[in-house]
């Protein structure tokens, strides 16, 4: 059941966005509630899996805090410029590294405890930090 609820969850962000794009219809709102939600869907299977021994308690720490950090910033851009900032390419790619790695886990694929916890951890943490230079960037500029 958590497969499919998780596969689901994907596969509506997944067509959220392309409808979005599609018609041309992005939104601040949806720059915000998009990765919102992705944030909230991670962060909670983050803090289940963690419960159940699923995953490492650094990756948990790592998907969380990065989420926290970036939720934060994005609010303070918000208020010091009005821009907000939308989600990058390296972003949405660790997002899907993550849900891969979940999903491994869960279907108890070997190496993906181990060896997927810190692909995932790298990504989430190289993510950061392109997204640090981009807020860094837009505060400079105004």
């Amino acid at each position: 059941m958590t497969l499919l609820i998780s596969g689901l969850a994907i596969l509506s962000d997944y067509l959220d966005g392309y409808f979005a794009r599609d018609r041309k219809e992005i939104t601040d709102l949806g720059k915000i509630l998009d990765p919102l939600a992705d944030k909230i869907f991670f962060g909670t299977a983050a803090i289940i899996m963690i419960i159940q021994g699923l995953i490492p308690t650094y990756l948990a720490a790592i998907i969380i805090g990065r989420d926290i950090l970036i939720f934060l910033g994005g609010i303070y851009i918000k208020s010091k410029t009005g821009i907000v900032v939308a989600s990058n390419m390296t972003g949405k790619i660790a997002v899907n590294v993550a849900a891969v790695v979940l999903i491994g886990i869960l279907l108890g694929w070997e190496g993906f405890y181990s060896y997927g916890s810190l692909l995932t951890a790298l990504f989430f943490v190289y993510s950061f930090v392109i997204y640090v230079l981009k807020a860094y960037k837009i505060l400079k500029s105004k």
